[in-house]
């Protein structure tokens, strides 16, 4: 009884991504060789840094469609700059700027105007890849210094820096939902944001705080991605945030918001980019790899709605037997 009370707490995710991982490392040469294993986890540090951002969006019951444009703008800026001789700390401090200001905008748009976040982010998504579009004449702005891209490719004791600043984002990100009133106050909003406002939460002083914080995570991915390339393209994050959605979908996290943990869009991540890498390893057209992604998901989903099903009906039961 116990040992299943242990194995019903384990999230029906991580058993999928045991099988995708063994299902690669016996049918794609290389995949679970040292190399491949940093690379993959230089990936998954992108996009688990953007997720985490989506995930408190989608907490709230909003979601922020704009991160992948925020990623391309925010690293050409910063790129624009390091070109330009500016000090590294100072390009990088205005590319952060640059997302913090565009989420304030965003997060005031929807929390004080009422307006769509469907919508509002949409349109954000339009001008932030317009504006990198522009700022960049359309070209990928190439060859940055070793200092710069020490932020990716670096290592501190043998890990790499990029992947350090992942995980230290990840424990941030913990801590912010599960032990702050703010964490709380997402929860709450997500459940029902009229309740929230009847229990005294600033529900629209919250909001414009997730999107900031979204924004700002976005920015930081798009500088790490620029640095780790050696080149910042306006169009380097595109896709990023429907992988991000994925991640946070499959990752257990309802698209009506309330419930959801940042341990779940973690694992979804890197699913994500496990299943992507492995793919390529085999030598699949990216075609094929966008249909077996998509399918891959939708398993995933169906599964994890099959075991909640599971798991309220044995509760059910349980209520109606005492």
């Amino acid at each position: 009884m116990k040992s299943k009370g242990i194995w019903n707490k384990v999230p029906g995710i991580l058993f999928g991504l045991a099988a995708v991982f063994a299902f690669f490392a016996v049918f794609a040469e290389g995949f679970a060789s040292m190399y491949n294993m940093q690379n993959l986890l230089k990936d998954c540090s992108l996009l688990i840094i953007v997720s985490l951002g989506m995930n408190l969006a989608i907490m709230s019951g909003k979601i922020n469609i704009s991160v992948g444009a925020v990623m391309s703008l925010c690293g050409v800026i910063t790129g624009i700059q390091l070109q330009r001789g500016m000090n590294i700390g100072l390009a990088i401090l205005i590319g952060l700027l640059a997302g913090l200001v565009l989420g304030l905008v965003c997060g005031y748009m929807i929390a004080y105007q009422n307006f769509s976040d469907w919508v509002v982010t949409y349109a954000f998504m339009g001008i932030a890849q317009g504006l990198a579009l522009v700022a960049s004449d359309g070209n990928t702005i190439p060859g940055f210094s070793n200092a710069f891209r020490f932020i990716a490719t670096g290592k501190i004791f043998g890990i790499y820096t990029m992947i350090i600043i992942a995980a230290l984002l990840c424990l941030l990100l913990v801590w912010l939902s599960t032990r702050t009133k703010f964490g709380y106050d997402v929860y709450s909003i997500g459940g029902s944001q009229q309740s929230a406002r009847l229990a005294g939460i600033n529900v629209k002083r919250n909001l414009l705080w997730i999107f900031i914080i979204t924004d700002l995570l976005a920015a930081v991915s798009g500088i790490l991605l620029a640095a780790k390339s050696n080149s910042a393209s306006p169009i380097g994050g595109q896709g990023y945030e429907w992988d991000a959605i994925a991640a946070v979908l499959i990752g257990g996290t309802p698209f009506d918001g309330g419930k959801g943990k940042v341990s779940g869009c973690i694992i979804g991540a890197v699913l994500m980019r496990t299943l992507r890498n492995g793919l390529t390893m085999i030598g699949l057209s990216p075609y094929w790899q966008t249909f077996i992604i998509g399918a891959v998901v939708m398993l995933v989903i169906v599964a994890d709605g099959i075991n909640e099903y599971r798991k309220k009906t044995q509760a059910a039961r349980r209520v109606y037997k005492s």
